[in-house]
């Protein structure tokens, strides 16, 4: 969960390397190249490989990825080791990209470390070859440096093969002029040829000039320019606005030690900084201090802050430095350091408004190219708009030549995809470079364009390989690829156009989705809403408004929907409004930064709408159990000053009912403390009003909490003199047990054991009653007595089969023998109470467990398949891991994740979903005491609890723990009562739809086994059995999916349509 503090230090460092590194924004396609990557598949060499060595443990392998040979490295589990380069020299401030293939074989813990010696970048090896890569900056002074490639503290062997060392070229975003693709097609634009020293220059090629160039990180809204340093990102130690460094980089983080520095440097050409304020993250520190200088030209600095432990430092830039054209940021350590910075945030006001811009940062890996003909790339396709490939040639070859350029664009499959418009995603733009005319005096020529395809947007969400090719005379002079992740935000693929006049465009998509503000309307059309539910099912949909001028008094009346002499009244229909947050600080690398849809306050009759921005409208159509079946249809009215409009609705009502309570299993946290300080609660009658909302909400989603009556728990009484037994009064906690787990269709249930040891990874304690200490006779009849007790009231009840108890989180593995321990406790002391583990199976731990609840990623269907056998139950958790590209609870993370989750637990056998909390809406180490943070205005869930002392930030990812929203949308400042209930998310509602996904195929297998018994439907079997199966095109595994829900919504159809066809059957 948690960043270590290891640090690998290069030699050169180490021994005091001072050079400054100074970062140049553009790079030639000939600079940097390495010198000697010598056997870089490790197939030459006598008693080792040729220009590779061994410190630590390892061998040179016979077999390998590719041809025959690798090399591999072994550990203890508290040792490390590498295979590094023998004569290889880094080019002094050469920006490069590293890969390399890598597996282990039964390793556990620890890491990969690889990259270069001052740049490290940390992995988690898995059993089969998986390719890593990334870029970095070297230093000035690298004459020490070497590639490096092993590991730190794994237990086990890990083998690498296929290494790659290449120059790469930085392309950040270009925005207004110059910005964006090629010229349009068709066009005839008139350049200038000119020539002097150096060859043929082409001015006036697009995006070579002016606009505004922002990097990884960095943005602009309105007249504030934001830098959130990318050190989780693809360029590791690199991003535009470093200025210079001397310090060691590892993974995610600047190690400072003995005078380390670094130095960013802020600059928008033409808008000077009027105010300022720089902000770091110490998260390690041992000793030492740093500081935080600030200055307008690099070399003058004024001391800001300093800092001599971990914890977040903000300070403002001094007003006798503003305004300025430039600033420049340093951190640095003095001689006794060693601390290290995982976070850098530079914000500023500028001197205008200059809209809304965002960032990014490509680096190409380059195949080909021509010192004859340097190409420069300045810009390449991404999700704005006006975004392309654009070029810089040179033309040193001293004769006139004719240069033609081809892009493609190819998907995650290496399909090569469709564009804007239905355009192939191939083309070329041919340009004629010819001499000089007359002395001194530029000759023009015509370039003839035609329109690139792949100078478009990229509209299909993944991580896109964009490909340039330039030829010059017919002959391949420069290719390149990238890159290009279009993050499920961006995604513009999806979505139906409706019939709407030009003042507001309407378009419709399905619930899975997350609609960005900036996305184009879809170009595929429908005429109405089309949707589909059973009985006592729920299906949301989103209609989305983009006014072209701002909307004022915004009003929706829905009709009823009717079916014959049947209706489904208005009251059955939802409306909520996507609300978005602020996503500063990815996740992880599915995210990006920018506006994210999450909360779903209720639309509020009379609201505003800003003017050219997607307004997604969320639709959540509910069917009572007793609706008739048939096709429904009605209207969505919509109307606002000087403006209406209606939408047809249309929704097919199957002839079957989900059940009230669902198989698969939830245990979701609720922090009733939290409630009561975000609702400004004083009474319990208040918490307890306020409580049965988020309950009947919980009951609505189909979510069961952790525990249905926290208010009121049974209470154990010990009497400890004479007899020694346990009395428990059940009363109120039956009430509210029977109230929950009946009408509100719960299906699982927390117990504890009073007097029970507990803990977690971190820390533990053992049990104890009275003076009494677990393991002694009077403890033992205590417990006992307790225990069998409470099985026997749960068993009375009808609860036993939901009931478990859940005393110790994520054991480590010095950990077992404790909960082992406790686990035979549990038997003894309430044989028949499910004892559930959240770890993954492990063999010293069989036969103590019940239920096993891992965390996704960390158990295979195999495993489960084997305990399964043995009689134990399965379910999973997520939380704030983990990261892409597994599935997520993130606010980052495509929208059919949480749906997904459970067609994986379907396809795996998985039982139950689990999730630490719901409503994780502060931190007090992050938000210390009397502070408070506010969801709405933050997204990300800081760090809590374990050595998360007041300020220590720490990073859990966005939303993590929290799915419903408070109604006080400004904690820090409205004081006043709010006894509403929560507010949903999108997040919470895809967990509400999976879980209905997985009800459907539950009551598939049930039709499929009763047409068996009865012998009826026997044409339809085959089909009905083939559909019960999840399809690989859903999802194959944690991590292989389909972030198009279209895959699942199709089969979803499919199977209700075959519920519906063996239900009609087996009732004739």
């Amino acid at each position: 969960m948690f960043a270590r503090a290891h640090a690998v230090l290069p030699g050169a460092l180490r021994r005091g390397g001072r050079a400054l590194v100074g970062l140049t924004l553009l790079l030639a396609a000939t600079r940097g190249q390495a010198a000697g990557l010598a056997n870089p598949s490790f197939e030459q060499g006598d008693v080792e490989p040729l220009g590779w060595r061994l410190e630590g443990q390892g061998a040179w392998e016979k077999a390998g990825r590719t041809g025959d040979r690798s090399v591999s490295v072994a550990g203890t589990g508290a040792d490390s080791g590498f295979w590094r380069t023998a004569g290889l020299s880094f080019n002094p401030g050469a920006l490069y990209r590293v890969a390399f293939w890598t597996r282990s074989e039964g390793a556990t813990g620890g890491c990969v470390v690889s990259g270069p010696s001052f740049c490290n970048r940390d992995y988690h090896p898995g059993p089969a070859w998986e390719r890593h890569t990334f870029a970095f900056l070297a230093p000035n002074d690298p004459s020490d440096a070497f590639l490096r490639f092993g590991h730190w503290q794994v237990k086990g062997k890990v083998l690498f093969d296929d290494i790659e060392l290449k120059p790469t070229q930085a392309v950040h975003e270009r925005f207004g002029p110059g910005g964006g693709g090629v010229v349009a097609g068709g066009a005839n634009v008139v350049i200038n040829v000119v020539g002097g020293p150096g060859g043929v220059q082409i001015a006036g090629l697009p995006g070579q000039q002016g606009g505004v160039v922002l990097g990884e990180g960095e943005e602009i809204v309105g007249n504030r320019y934001t830098f959130a340093a990318p050190l989780h990102g693809e360029g590791a130690n690199h991003s535009r606005p470093l200025h210079t460094f001397r310090c060691f980089f590892n993974s995610n983080r600047w190690c400072f030690h003995d005078k380390a520095e670094v130095v960013y440097k802020h600059l928008i050409p033409g808008h000077p900084h009027q105010a300022a304020t720089v902000e770091a993250n110490c998260n390690y520190h041992t000793g030492g201090k740093g500081f935080v200088d600030v200055g307008a030209n690099g070399a003058d600095w004024t001391t800001v802050a300093s800092f001599e432990k971990v914890g977040r430092i903000k300070a403002e830039v001094p007003k006798d430095l503003l305004p300025a054209d430039a600033l420049f940021v340093r951190l640095r350590a003095d001689e006794k350091a060693n601390f290290q910075v995982d976070d850098y945030l530079f914000t500023s006001t500028l001197d205008a408004d200059m809209g809304e811009m965002r960032g990014s940062t490509a680096y190409l890996d380059i195949q080909t190219s021509d010192p004859a003909f340097p190409v420069t790339v300045l810009s390449l396709p991404s999700a704005a708009p006006t975004s392309g490939w654009s070029v810089s040639i040179r033309n040193l070859a001293g004769v006139p030549a004719k240069f033609a350029l081809k892009a493609t664009v190819t998907d995650e499959s290496g399909r090569e995809v469709m564009q804007q418009g239905g355009a192939s995603a191939s083309a070329s733009v041919s340009i004629a470079i010819g001499g000089v005319g007359q002395p001194n005096v530029p000759q023009p020529i015509q370039e003839s364009t035609t329109q690139m395809s792949a100078g478009g947007p990229l509209r299909t969400p993944g991580v896109n390989t964009v490909t340039l090719i330039v030829t010059a005379d017919g002959r391949e002079i420069f290719k390149a690829s990238a890159l290009r992740k279009l993050p499920v935000l961006h995604d513009a693929s999806y979505g139906y156009a409706l019939p709407s006049d030009a003042n507001c465009p309407l378009w419709w998509c399905e619930g899975p989705y997350k609609v960005s503000r900036s996305r184009p309307v879809p170009t595929a059309q429908k005429a109405a809403i089309e949707i589909a539910a059973s009985r006592h099912d729920h299906e949301p949909f989103q209609l989305v408004l983009r006014p072209k001028a701002e909307m004022k008094n915004l009003r929706i009346q829905v009709s009823p929907l009717k079916c014959g002499e049947a209706t489904l009244a208005p009251e059955h229909i939802r409306i909520e409004q996507v609300a978005y947050l602020n996503v500063v600080r990815p996740t992880d690398a599915a995210g990006c930064r920018g506006w994210w849809p999450d909360p779903l306050p209720p639309f509020e009759q009379g609201t505003n709408l800003a003017a050219d921005r997607n307004h997604p409208l969320w639709f959540t159509v509910y069917v009572p159990p007793d609706q008739p079946a048939g096709d429904y249809a009605g209207t969505i009215e919509l109307s606002a000053d000087g403006w209406k409009a209606t939408v047809p609705i249309r929704l097919r009502v199957h002839d079957f009912a989900l059940p009230r309570t669902t198989r698969l299993q939830t245990a979701f946290g609720l922090d009733h403390g939290a409630i009561r300080r975000f609702h400004n609660l004083e009474t319990e009658a208040e918490l307890r009003k306020v409580l049965d909302l988020y309950l009947a909400n919980f009951a609505a989603h189909r979510i069961a909490p952790y525990n249905p009556a926290p208010l009121d728990p049974f209470k154990v009484e010990f009497a400890t003199g004479g007899e020694l037994k346990a009395t428990i009064d059940f009363a109120a906690f039956d009430r509210e047990c029977e109230k929950w787990l009946g009408e509100g269709g719960f299906n699982a249930l927390m117990i504890g054991l009073k007097g029970m040891g507990g803990g977690t990874f971190h820390s533990r304690h053992p049990g104890r009653i009275a003076n009494f200490a677990q393991g002694s006779p009077e403890y033992e009849k205590l417990m006992a007595s307790q225990g069998s007790q409470l099985v026997e009231h749960l068993k009375a009840k009808g609860w036993l089969d939901k009931a478990y108890i859940y005393w110790f989180d994520e054991p480590e593995p010095r950990d077992y023998e404790f909960v082992i321990d406790g686990m035979k406790l549990i038997k003894r002391a309430a044989p028949g109470l499910t004892r559930m583990l959240t770890e993954q199976p492990e063999p010293a731990l069989f036969g103590h467990v019940d239920l096993w609840c891992p965390v996704v990623s960390a158990v295979k269907p195999e495993a489960i398949a084997e305990r399964s056998k043995a009689g134990e139950r399965f379910w999973w958790y997520l939380c704030c891991g983990p990261h892409a590209p597994y599935i997520g609870l993130f606010i980052d993370h495509p929208a059919v994740d949480l749906r997904v989750w459970a067609w994986l637990s379907r396809k795996w056998g998985v039982e139950g979903q689990l999730v630490w909390t719901s409503n994780y809406w502060t931190s007090g180490a992050a938000f210390p005491d009397p502070d408070i943070q506010n969801p709405w205005a933050d997204p990300m869930s800081y760090c809590s609890g374990y050595d998360f002392t007041p300020g220590k930030i720490g990073y859990w990812g966005n939303g993590d723990g929290r799915f419903l929203y408070p109604p006080n949308r400004d904690p820090k400042a409205d004081k006043t009562k709010h006894l509403e209930g929560p507010v949903n998310s999108i997040r919470w509602e895809m967990l509400r739809e999976g879980i209905e996904d997985y009800e459907l195929f539950c009551l598939l297998d049930d039709l499929i086994a009763k047409a068996k018994a009865s012998g009826k439907a026997a044409d339809l079997l085959p089909e009905a059995e083939k559909l019960a199966q999840v399809p690989d095109a859903v999802i194959k595994d944690d991590r292989t999916y389909s972030k198009d829900p279209q895959p699942l919504l199709s089969h979803r159809r499919k199977v209700a349509e075959m519920v519906e066809r063996l239900h009609c059957s087996l009732v004739r």
